[in-house]
């Protein structure tokens, strides 16, 4: 069974992806616990982790969780689940990745994969991990106009690598922002939190140098010092 509810938690929020497979063998499978807005898109028989998760979360952190994205697959689930709320920073959506084990029914481990700020609040300056989730959003959701609207005035730099018969083999592509609006980020594959490694860190100027990784690919954001951080460079390589 499979379930997709791409952007229904975004305009509430900030962006919202998928659900997608698991099996029926586990029980119980009536819905357990508070509401908490997407949580009948995953099987029920995790639902009580996950609000057990979000019970402790919340009361921690004075914030409000959902669940944004899961993938269900025999005996573990991985889910990820957005949490709101407002700092000195301004507001901000929090993204952790639950990893369940549905034999023990508890979260077995978590990983903490960064922050968007929300929408419409301009107190929240954007850093490098929150420009990765908006392309994240852009390219799933095929929203190239988003897209566009992240990259620097003067283009961005599109570098794919890739293997083939007779070698490794490049192509490379500058894109201004009309032609992204036009194009989208042709061969880049979207940094899905669920899929993907995310990983940013200070780059050259006072912008940002993001990593992207996942089984065969691997890819490096490159954003400016503007505020938001603007797109000058995307490379890809697929082993």
């Amino acid at each position: 069974m499979s379930a997709r509810n791409t952007f229904a938690l975004l305009a509430a929020a900030t962006l919202l992806a998928c659900g997608t497979t698991s099996t029926d063998k586990h029980a119980p499978k009536k819905p357990v616990g508070p509401s908490i807005k997407g949580l009948d898109s995953v099987e029920a028989d995790v639902h009580p982790a996950i609000v057990a998760w979000v019970k402790d979360n919340d009361a921690r952190t004075k914030r409000v969780s959902f669940v944004v994205d899961s993938m269900v697959i025999s005996d573990s689930a991985d889910i990820l689940v957005g949490s709101r709320g407002t700092d000195a920073g301004g507001c901000r959506v929090t993204y952790t990745k639950l990893n369940i084990d549905r034999i023990e029914g508890q979260v077995s481990e978590e990983e903490e994969v960064g922050a968007h700020c929300c929408l419409g609040d301009a107190t929240c300056k954007p850093d490098g991990t929150h420009q990765l989730l908006t392309a994240w959003r852009g390219i799933s959701g095929k929203d190239n106009a988003t897209l566009a609207a992240m990259v620097a005035p003067g283009g961005v730099t599109i570098e794919v690598h890739f293997p083939a018969d007779d070698g490794p083999t490049s192509e490379i592509l500058k894109l201004s922002p009309k032609e992204v609006a036009a194009k989208g980020f042709p061969n880049i594959s979207s940094p899905d939190p669920m899929q993907m490694f995310l990983g940013c860190d200070p780059g050259d100027k006072g912008g940002f140098k993001c990593g992207v990784a996942a089984g065969g690919i691997q890819q490096t954001w490159l954003f400016n010092a503007n505020q938001p951080p603007l797109l000058y460079k995307i490379e890809q390589t697929d082993h």
